[in-house]
């Protein structure tokens, strides 16, 4: 049984189209990961209201419903996830960020204007199978010019989806991994400006990979196992074969370091 079939995965993305005014590209990530719908008792989906009126409570997952939302441009977020209470390894969640532009705060406080978080508990990633996760992931990545994200995995998934959000460790982590949350909290208003990683799967901007001398170029230094190009000219990095992933409790570890020296150019620095 591979390593993969017992860990937990989170991914973040960081991108500045506009999902009220084009869903599209949400519309087909949760299409791929889960269809048109699901068992009244296995997902929910719920929204943030832009005018910060009271959330609606979470109905059954029914995309056509989403997608209608997101349309009428009355959300802040969107969320995709198992009902509370859920057990941490049967739980899943997709949220995106989804305030029209318009309606943004100007001059924003960071360098990208939307992001989009995924956790997937065991159980539910070999329901979905890794590929097909990290292939979505890739997909949206693609369609929305992402200049920035990580896919990353944890023996622990609320590790794995705290690290995700990086916006504040839970209780429940070690100390170890509340301040690997906390490290990562400090860039996150940088993210686009410099890369967010490197972790196991490492999504690089067009400006990034310019500054890195070009696709064949990090493919000859980085030792990556794929590196997949994206249509921005921007690319996705997997440090290791997909059912053998470097773990954030091991980042340190070779093939990862050789990724994260040969990423050091636009990596973020502390003064």
């Amino acid at each position: 049984m591979s390593l993969v079939d017992h860990v937990a995965l989170g991914a973040a993305l960081y991108f500045d189209h506009d999902l009220s005014a084009d869903p599209t590209p949400l519309v087909r990530l949760l299409e791929q990961l889960f269809g048109e719908s699901e068992p009244s008792s296995s997902l929910v989906q719920w929204f943030h209201r832009v005018d910060n009126q009271r959330a609606t409570p979470g109905t059954t997952y029914e995309l056509s419903a989403l997608e209608r939302k997101l349309r009428r441009g009355e959300t802040s977020t969107a969320t995709v996830e198992t009902p509370p209470k859920t057990l941490e390894s049967d739980q899943v969640m997709v949220l995106a960020h989804t305030t029209p532009s318009a309606r943004l705060p100007v001059p924003l406080e960071q360098a990208w204007r939307y992001d989009l978080v995924i956790a997937a508990g065991p159980s539910w990633l070999e329901r979905l199978t890794p590929s097909r996760v990290v292939e979505a992931v890739i997909a949206f990545a693609d369609a929305v010019v992402a200049n920035a994200g990580v896919i990353l995995w944890s023996r622990s998934p609320r590790f794995a989806s705290d690290l995700a959000w990086a916006i504040g460790g839970s209780s429940e982590l070690d100390s170890e991994q509340r301040a690997r949350v906390s490290d990562e909290m400090y860039w996150r208003s940088q993210w686009g400006r410099v890369i967010r990683g490197p972790s196991w799967g490492t999504f690089l901007g067009a400006a990034h990979v310019r500054t890195l001398g070009g696709i064949e170029q990090i493919a000859r230094e980085a030792g990556a196992a794929d590196i997949v190009s994206l249509g921005s000219g921007g690319a996705f990095l997997q440090a290791t074969p997909i059912d053998k992933p470097v773990l954030e409790e091991d980042v340190g570890t070779e093939p990862f370091a050789r990724l994260a020296r040969v990423l050091q150019p636009v990596a973020g620095r502390r003064a």
